[in-house]
């Protein structure tokens, strides 16, 4: 059986078609796991009107971003 028509290279063929994060992007992500729980008792303690908002965008970037926004909104208004 050649090499590339194997179980192991349909399984690994599948898997880039997939596109799943590699090992190094999850470990970084369950590293900053503690420095996540510290953005959301921020957000907690300074926008707890806003926290389903915030908490519910997609990426850490936009939540950050939509915490900014709220905060600016509610702290600095122009």
């Amino acid at each position: 059986m050649p090499d590339g028509d194997g179980p192991l290279s349909a399984l690994i063929r599948r898997m880039r078609s997939l596109n799943p994060p590699s090992l190094s992007i999850l470990i970084a992500q369950i590293g900053e796991i503690e420095d996540y729980h510290d953005f959301v008792k921020l957000v907690k303690e300074f926008l707890p009107e806003r926290e389903k908002d915030i908490l519910h965008e997609l990426t850490p970037a936009a939540q950050m971003a939509a915490f900014t926004s709220y905060f600016e909104d509610r702290y600095f208004p122009l």
